[in-house]
């Protein structure tokens, strides 16, 4: 379906969302519940509200503040600050739904079949990461370099990392030696 995509045009997607599921996205239920009638609707009401707009998008998705800020939006559209004064670890707010949901799905080479591992599973695997990296002495906004094959260990380990309130530094496991100590430099 892609035979006359230009090259410039980039990878096309791998993955197109059908009807039935863009009918139960995240987006399509929100501008269902401000009464909008489609994407064009909801686009022109977050141009039009951007601080109803993303305060409702907050609302709507559950999204927990470890502190709200006074307000959504202070500035304008070139200098804006969104929810000044609030705080938020976007680790733990991924862990804030049902702990028996599937959160990863994975094959393995060489192996049949998917493996999957719930919300709590992860979660609990984060945590001994986060706690580990405590326990070691590091402190907040610490720089750990992840240089690791994307696996549920590589995910737990992300996500252990903000929770301990370190910064991760991402490095795709195919660099060679050289181009991994230049982003440890920079890092």
């Amino acid at each position: 379906i892609y035979a006359h995509r230009a090259f410039a045009a980039g990878p096309p997607p791998a993955w197109r969302p059908g009807p039935n599921e863009l009918q139960d996205s995240n987006l399509a239920r929100y501008a269902r519940a401000l009464g909008l009638d489609g994407y064009a609707a909801l686009q022109a009401f977050s141009a039009r509200d951007r601080s109803g707009f993303w305060g409702g998008v907050v609302r709507h998705l559950g999204i927990p503040f470890e502190r709200q800020g006074a307000t959504i939006l202070e500035g304008d559209v070139e200098t804006p600050r969104w929810f000044p004064g609030g705080r938020l670890n976007i680790a733990n707010a991924c862990f804030s739904g049902d702990r028996g949901r599937v959160a990863l799905v994975l094959g393995r080479e060489g192996e049949s079949g998917l493996q999957r591992m719930t919300l709590g599973q992860l979660d609990a695997l984060s945590n001994r990461v986060a706690n580990g990296l405590k326990g070691s002495g590091f402190r907040s906004w610490a720089r750990i370099a992840l240089y690791m094959p994307m696996t549920p260990d590589c995910v737990a380990a992300y996500l252990g990392i903000v929770k301990a309130g370190c910064a991760v530094v991402s490095v795709a496991d195919s660099f060679s030696a050289e181009e991994l100590a230049k982003r440890l430099i920079l890092a």
